[in-house]
């Protein structure tokens, strides 16, 4: 078995690891974002990573345009996920430079479809193999470079412009939380980003001869975004068994005192009660209680006051404050 296909597997194994957690996140709570772009950006260098094996085992000219004709629109994919995470996970990126990034790599995908055999390359006419990470792979041998790739370099630096700016609004802010995460994640997206512009630049020139590897510097950034998804995770963890545990020393103390107490998920329209609550009302611990059921057990003459104050103070969103009766 040879390097490549050893740090390749091992790398993929691991993301998709990271992809099914957080993809499992995402599906708990959909306005995780973030999570749902790592999750996406996953499934694009996986795609990746199996084009561009196809490419530099192949012999045949066809056959290598074509797989990285399908490498770079899966390279866009990976390109709009990652600053979707940027947009979701930092919350201080320009817009507009958001929109125009997103556009021009939309424009390049387009382009690399349209004008040749891919956006890097007008024709192939030639393969040469080499030795690579111990292995006979195949790269260009001769070709016609295809002058739209100049659009790719456009919307690289575009992206990684978005990614350096709102890294910078992001460090501007001041806490300690904001500044390591900008340089976490900010900085290693950018010079992932550079990376992966700059190898494909100088192999198109033939600078560079070596395999196009894009999938390798996505993999850097790919964990760089997963270290820091885990880290909230794992922090949302401890914030939970912390809750709880302050949650019962409430409930112990509101019951050595005899007092109810309650919570309204206004929005689901369910109503929380601690066991003195539920035993004071008639509830048991198996009912679902709303906030209807709540209301029922109103002395009659509450009921239309306390209704008419809830109903303001939602509609306004204001805080209340009232006394009523309730027939236990």
């Amino acid at each position: 078995m040879s390097w490549i296909t050893v740090i390749w597997s091992t790398a993929l194994g691991t993301c998709l690891m990271m992809m099914l957690v957080h993809l499992l996140v995402w599906s708990r709570d959909r306005q995780s974002w973030a999570n749902l772009c790592f999750s996406v950006a996953v499934l694009s260098v996986v795609a990746l990573v199996a084009v561009e094996m196809v490419a530099i085992h192949t012999q045949s000219p066809v056959v290598f345009g074509a797989t990285f004709r399908w490498a770079h629109f899966f390279y866009g994919v990976g390109v709009w996920a990652s600053l979707g995470f940027v947009h979701f996970y930092f919350g201080t990126g320009r817009r507009w430079l958001l929109v125009l990034a997103l556009a021009l790599r939309l424009c390049a995908v387009v382009a690399n479809f349209t004008t040749g055999q891919n956006l890097h390359v007008l024709a192939i006419h030639s393969l040469q193999q080499i030795n690579f990470l111990g292995e006979q792979v195949s790269i260009l041998g001769q070709w016609t470079p295809n002058p739209w790739v100049r659009l790719g370099q456009l919307a690289a630096l575009v992206q990684i412009g978005y990614v350096m700016d709102a890294s910078i609004r992001l460090w501007r802010t001041g806490s300690r939380e904001s500044r390591r995460r900008a340089l976490m994640v900010g900085g290693t997206l950018s010079f992932f980003m550079l990376f992966a512009a700059a190898q494909s630049a100088l192999v198109t020139k033939g600078t560079l001869r070596m395999p196009f590897l894009v999938s390798l510097p996505f993999l850097g950034m790919l964990f760089a975004m997963g270290y820091e998804l885990s880290r909230d995770v794992l922090r949302a963890a401890q914030l939970a068994r912390e809750l709880a545990d302050k949650e019962r020393r409430l409930d112990l103390a509101a019951s050595a005192g005899g007092l109810g107490m309650w919570r309204w998920d206004v929005v689901n329209d369910q109503v929380w009660m601690n066991q003195k609550g539920l035993s004071l009302l008639g509830f048991t611990d198996r009912d679902k209680v709303n906030a209807e059921q709540v209301r029922s057990r109103l002395h009659r003459a509450d009921r239309e006051a306390v209704g008419a104050i809830v109903a303001n103070a939602l509609a306004v969103g204001a805080d209340y404050e009232t006394e009523c009766r309730f027939v236990l």
